[in-house]
């Protein structure tokens, strides 16, 4: 006769699985997952901010937004939850990464700066070079009708495209490429091309360095598109890039202005150097987070298209414009230069 094990009321036999720990296993799991999700924003952002050590790092710094933005979800279900450890890493990364984004996120442009006419309209916009979609960024050309216009990743089919604008853009720019290093530029106001114009590095044009007449007042604008940090040597190329764009227009005297694809966030240490040196703002600070680039919906979309001013230059709005078919957004600026009259 074989044994029985005697089993007492409410205690389940050795190897059963009871009805609370089916339970409790799902709930485990997600307080689990929701730590190794912690742990690993927190990694990500610590390494952010050693990007200078290593290329990787400097990548995430790029990431401050989506990283901030997550911190929040983990910190809310860590706190339904009542996981205080998970809890502390989640709001450790929020602050981390919320802290620089506050410039651009809060404060607005300053409300005297709204009411006051535009004095230089500015639109850029990287077409990319294998788009054909001419006929959509040629309405909304006239749609915005800027007074400066500047094209990042032209080709001559791009220019050709474009004929109709030259009536009215009587100053122009242009130096087509067959490859993304394109650059033009039009302009109702009168332009002079300075002598370091085009500047090149790496055998490839970096930028268009012009001085559009806004009224009375001489402005210095360098259209620009510099190398993506896609490997260590073209990170270190674009740094070059942008430290050579900083030189350039620090040796200008009056307002100067900076517009264009710049492959770079306002988080990265080596724009905060280009910034700095060349004694440039960033034209998007206060006016919430406007990402550029993939253009349409991507939760890991990034403002890398930029257009920053000196303090002789006063800030009325920025925008991005409406997809074209190209993998970045047009960037919309209203600038009043010290001294500039709008043109009628």
């Amino acid at each position: 006769m074989s044994r029985q094990a005697a089993v007492r009321p409410g205690v389940a036999p050795a190897g059963a699985v009871g009805v609370g720990s089916v339970r409790a296993g799902p709930a485990a799991l997600f307080d689990r997952v929701l730590l190794w999700l912690a742990l690993a924003a927190f990694s990500v952002t610590g390494a952010s901010w050693l990007a200078r050590t290593a290329w990787l790092f400097e990548l995430f710094t790029h990431f401050r937004f989506q990283l901030a933005a997550g911190a929040v979800l983990l910190l809310a279900a860590a706190l339904v939850r009542r996981r205080a450890r998970t809890a502390a890493l989640a709001l450790l990364v929020m602050l981390a990464n919320g802290m620089p984004l506050l410039p651009y996120l809060s404060g607005g442009i300053a409300e005297a700066a709204t009411t006051t006419p535009a004095a230089l309209e500015l639109m850029t916009a990287n077409v990319h070079y294998r788009n054909d979609n001419y006929a959509a960024l040629l309405e909304q050309v006239r749609r915005e009708d800027p007074d400066v216009l500047g094209l990042l990743e032209v080709d001559q089919a791009w220019l050709d495209a474009l004929a109709p604008l030259e009536a009215e853009y009587r100053w122009r720019v242009q130096y087509p490429q067959p490859d993304p290093w394109g650059l033009a530029l039009y302009s109702k106001l009168p332009v002079e091309e300075l002598a370091v114009s085009p500047y090149r590095e790496a055998g490839v044009n970096t930028a268009i360095l012009v001085k559009v007449e806004v009224g009375d007042t001489p402005v210095t604008l360098a259209l620009a598109h510099v190398s993506a940090p896609t490997t260590p040597g073209k990170a270190r190329l674009r740094n070059l890039q942008l430290g050579r764009l900083a030189e350039l227009l620090s040796d200008r005297e009056g307002p100067r202005i900076l517009a264009g694809d710049l492959n770079i966030t306002p988080w990265s240490p080596y724009y905060q150097d280009l910034a700095a040196a060349a004694g440039l703002t960033n034209a998007a600070r206060g006016v919430g987070y406007l990402p550029t680039w993939p253009a349409g919906f991507n939760p890991f979309k990034i403002p890398i298209d930029h257009c920053l001013v000196s303090d002789e230059v006063r800030v009325v709005s920025f925008r991005t414009g409406d997809t074209f078919d190209s993998d970045h957004l047009p960037v919309l600026v209203q600038l009043v230069p010290e001294g500039g009259l709008r043109a009628e």
